[in-house]
């Protein structure tokens, strides 16, 4: 869910005590931000506002404001529509600011960051465009149900989240 930041130029807050908890920019209002996340209603979690200085990579060594992703129910969490979320969010609120990535992403060149993430491009023109939310999600997992069908043939492990 929140690896999707690394496909954008949102600091994931690499070096410090809460990566991927925290993420932000210097150009975020991080109770903006945390009052709209907080007003998707999504199950599992809840947002809050900070200030952090990521040690390395995205905006290194200067001061980012953001949000904190606060665990309240990993049984209703879908992380990968948190992930979607956010980044909605973020583009949305910070047209202009928030941008896609723009160097290679695991050594892959030819095709962005974002859409080998999400496994399409579909994704990402929808999230450019501030999307609803449920459309985008709907877009997004598009074939999970035919490969959760072919895993299920093989997995060795149960696929209910144990409480």
């Amino acid at each position: 869910g929140m690896c999707l930041l690394e496909a954008t130029n949102i600091s994931e807050a690499r070096g410090t005590t809460k990566p991927f908890e925290f993420f932000g920019a210097p150009f975020v209002d991080p109770t903006a931000l945390a009052d709209e996340l907080n007003g998707l209603n999504l199950p599992g979690v809840i947002f809050r506002p900070v200030a952090f200085k990521p040690g390395f990579q995205k905006w290194a060594n200067q001061q980012c404001f953001g949000s904190q992703v606060h665990l309240t129910d990993r049984n209703a969490l879908n992380a990968y529509n948190l992930g979607l979320a956010v980044v909605t969010t973020l583009f949305r609120l910070y047209p202009g600011q928030t941008a896609w990535r723009d160097k290679p992403y695991e050594f892959i060149e030819d095709v962005p960051a974002i859409d080998l993430l999400c496994g399409n491009p579909r994704v990402r023109p929808l999230v450019e465009q501030g999307g609803d939310l449920e459309r985008i999600w709907a877009v997004a997992s598009q074939g999970s149900e035919a490969f959760e069908a072919r895993r299920a043939l093989v997995s060795l492990y149960p696929t209910e989240r144990q409480g």
